[in-house]
């Protein structure tokens, strides 16, 4: 399986990873990060000072905190976010606001392209008749519904080059 590759985690082990924001800072401490199956109780274990320990340090000095922001993970994921550090770059309170995903098709020209490519590639593969005939069509409605306009930063062949 390459890097790529989704996999798949048997639901005992997903939970929630959690980020708390304390209201001000604990030493060097601002926020903490935590994974629990059931956050809801586990905050409850945390307001009660029998949670972590720097969350029993914090409220003994009387800091609070406030639930900033959840990821769906495993304790992989919890572990992976504790080392990118810099919790205050993910948490919301902190002015923190999400960026646009990088990978997002810049127009929709792109996105025909793509998507174009993707059916083009499923033809070749399949050998089933039905199958290609819905991928025609597929094919069809998208290069009759979308203007023939060349991509950006791509140079096609003039009809005299393509005659030849």
């Amino acid at each position: 399986m390459d890097s790529t590759s989704p996999v798949m985690v048997p639901d005992r082990y997903v939970g929630t990873v959690y980020l708390l924001h304390f209201d001000r800072p604990y030493r060097h401490a601002r926020h903490y990060i935590g994974w629990a199956k059931d956050v809801t109780s586990r905050l409850a274990l945390h307001q009660t000072g029998q949670g972590a320990r720097l969350l029993q340090v914090v409220r003994a000095a009387g800091i609070t905190w406030t639930l900033a922001r959840t990821w769906k993970g495993t304790r992989l994921r919890e572990r992976q976010i504790k080392r990118m550090g810099g919790a205050a770059r993910r948490c919301p309170l902190c002015g923190v606001r999400p960026q646009r995903d990088r990978r997002a098709v810049p127009d929709a020209a792109w996105a025909t392209a793509y998507r174009l490519r993707a059916l083009t590639d499923l033809w070749w593969e399949t050998t089933d008749p039905v199958e290609r005939d819905r991928i025609d069509a597929e094919i069809t409605a998208l290069t009759e519904s979308a203007p023939c306009t060349p991509l950006p930063g791509v140079t096609s062949p003039s009809h005299g080059e393509l005659a030849a």
